[in-house]
């Protein structure tokens, strides 16, 4: 009696939390264009991408004059000024807002151009000077900001991916992100850059249990309660 009583609430318990699959969006493939938000959907959710900057908690959407790069190794963002288009902190605090359609937990991120900092260099050097400069990689040292929340909560400025592949591929799981209808995915010190090549996110749905399994569960701890005075009565027999 006792086990098959905590069967019934181990069922019931099951029943009521909220149960969904998790969703990829894969934003590698662009055409190498900007624009003034950019449109995904994926099993049914719908996330609107838009560029911004950040200081702190505080976060402002310049919409006509940053704009969401989306190039084929993923999504960035385009000043308008002579910086790179990814998502860095040279200058100002570059900041991806992904609005959802509906409320998820982050599960992971991954990033491309993660750890490489490109800078011009002389590859020819000849007798009245440099000949040919080309832009070479090299190895850098970034981390990825997070926002979430409405009003915004900055929740760090120092996140590491958890695998690397070393030529630019990098990952992280954040599954202790807290659920929200929107995120904002940024770069905080001079030398971070990057691109956002995908998210992965489970859809929240109402953690309330209906009427009858609220019933379900009161008779099951009801159960459980007889069950331990049985047991308590013929351990005292």
């Amino acid at each position: 009696m006792f086990s098959k009583a905590l069967s019934v609430i181990g069922l019931t318990a099951l029943m009521a939390v909220p149960a969904s699959a998790s969703t990829t969006f894969d934003f590698t493939g662009g055409t190498n264009h900007t624009s003034v938000s950019e449109s995904f959907s994926s099993d049914g959710i719908t996330v609107t991408v838009t560029a911004g900057r950040f200081d702190g908690s505080n976060v402002v959407e310049y919409m006509y004059t940053d704009a969401v790069g989306h190039y084929s190794t993923g999504l960035g963002v385009d000043t308008g000024r002579t910086d790179e288009h990814y998502v860095d902190g040279n200058g100002n605090n570059d900041l991806l807002i992904f609005r959802f359609d509906k409320t998820v937990a982050l599960e992971s991120i991954s990033f491309s151009h993660w750890d490489v900092e490109y800078n011009w260099q002389c590859t020819n050097w000849g007798r009245y000077g440099c000949y040919d400069w080309d832009l070479v990689g090299s190895e850098g040292d970034d981390e990825f900001s997070l926002l979430t929340g409405n009003p915004w909560t900055l929740l760090g400025t120092n996140y590491n991916p958890d695998g690397y592949n070393g030529d630019g591929v990098a990952w992280a799981s954040l599954a202790l992100v807290p659920y929200s209808d929107q995120l904002g995915v940024g770069a905080h010190d001079s030398n971070d850059e990057f691109k956002i090549r995908s998210l992965t996110v489970l859809e929240i749905t109402s953690g309330v249990p209906e009427p009858a399994t609220w019933l379900m569960m009161i008779m099951g701890f009801g159960l459980v309660g007889i069950a331990s005075r049985r047991r308590s009565v013929a351990a005292a027999a």
